[in-house]
């Protein structure tokens, strides 16, 4: 265990351990909230699910983190079709909640598969991009956010769609053909969920000034009244565990633990590019990094899922922020790590894991 952790990239490690710290603290704070939406006799039941999932959790993260990160490619591949069968099984047969079919009952959570398949889909469209086919991405992009548009899942149909693009982007800028056919395909597809699903119309409706929502006032209340740091006055926020978990944090721990997530996706980045930067034109630093073939195609893969991962992580990140200081409609999109909810916290700290075993040095195993 103790050369497990010393080979670890601390920086990485310590965002996540204060992400999933600041999220249980907050998470046990509203438990009484929680309690009295939901109707439930003991208000703990929900803060003991959600530590539940936190532990599942750091045992995925442990997993994954010692896996060899080229194994985790080819086993995430394999995944994705897995779980993209499970997604267009959620919307016929899964469980239907406010009119959508997202999830799938287990006992003690739902299980969300549209959070794993933006997890897993980078590992495929790297693959194919490096291959240069395609159609074949199109094709991936295409299928998944189908998937999730038949639950209807509009925040995630973003969240994939945007991902991807990012992906594609960095690739190659010759596909624009492809990029713009498949823009157009899910722009008639999200109009479409727009105009007859009611509750994505309504959400639209109210950022765009047509009607006044509760959610925004409550949020926006909360933030403007929250203290520097400490407990300013409760202001009750509907879903405040999950969609304005950021509002309810500044409002009931202090603003300054808001600017430190704010700057979690930037320093996540800013160490994630340097990793890239390294492995791409140190070769003396290449030794101390185990777990990677530097093979010129297989980097350059590795680069790709980096670089989607990270922009996926920062993107829902910034959205659920902007969300709550209603800069952006509210989509339901929770803020990775901290949000309330089993899928959304196991993928992410899947995706840390990833991040933890492809920057792992195999130089302090040694030194120990």
């Amino acid at each position: 265990m103790k050369y497990w952790f010393w080979s670890l990239n601390k920086i990485i490690f310590s965002i996540v351990l204060f992400l999933q710290f600041i999220s249980i603290v907050i998470i046990l704070k509203l438990s009484y909230t929680i309690g009295q939406r939901f109707s439930t006799e003991n208000d703990l039941i929900y803060f003991a699910k959600h530590l539940f999932i936190c532990i599942i959790g750091w045992i995925l993260l442990y997993y994954t983190s010692r896996q060899n990160s080229n194994r985790l490619i080819v086993m995430f591949e394999y995944m994705f079709y897995i779980v993209l069968f499970v997604t267009f099984g959620t919307a016929i047969f899964g469980t239907k909640i406010n009119g959508v079919r997202r999830w799938i009952s287990l006992k003690v959570f739902s299980l969300q598969s549209s959070e794993f398949l933006k997890l897993f889909l980078p590992f495929i469209l790297s693959k194919y991009l490096s291959e240069n086919k395609h159609k074949l991405v199109v094709f991936h992009v295409g299928i998944s956010c189908a998937a999730c548009l038949l639950q209807p899942d509009l925040g995630m149909t973003i969240l994939i769609s945007i991902t991807a693009a990012s992906q594609i982007l960095f690739h190659n800028q010759k596909i624009k053909q492809y990029i713009l056919f498949a823009i157009s395909i899910l722009s008639v597809g999200i109009l479409t969920l727009i105009v007859s699903a009611k509750y994505a119309h309504n959400r639209f409706r109210i950022f765009f000034g047509k009607e006044t929502g509760f959610q925004i006032n409550q949020s926006l209340k909360a933030l403007s009244s929250s203290y520097f740091i400490g407990e300013n006055i409760n202001v009750y926020i509907p879903d405040s565990h999950c969609d304005f978990i950021f509002s309810a944090i500044c409002n009931g721990l202090g603003s300054i633990f808001g600017y430190i997530i704010i700057l979690c996706p930037i320093i996540l980045s800013v160490i994630m590019i340097q990793f890239l930067f390294f492995i791409t034109y140190n070769t003396e630093t290449n030794k101390y990094y185990n777990k990677i073939n530097f093979e010129p195609l297989y980097d350059y893969r590795i680069t790709l899922i980096v670089i989607s991962l990270l922009f996926q992580f920062s993107f829902q990140s910034y959205f659920h922020i902007l969300s709550n200081l209603a800069l952006v409609p509210t989509k339901g999109v929770t803020l990775p790590l901290v949000s309330y909810g089993g899928s959304s916290i196991l993928a992410n700290m899947i995706l840390f894991g990833y991040l933890l075993s492809l920057t792992k040095r195999e130089l302090h195993i040694k030194q120990l």
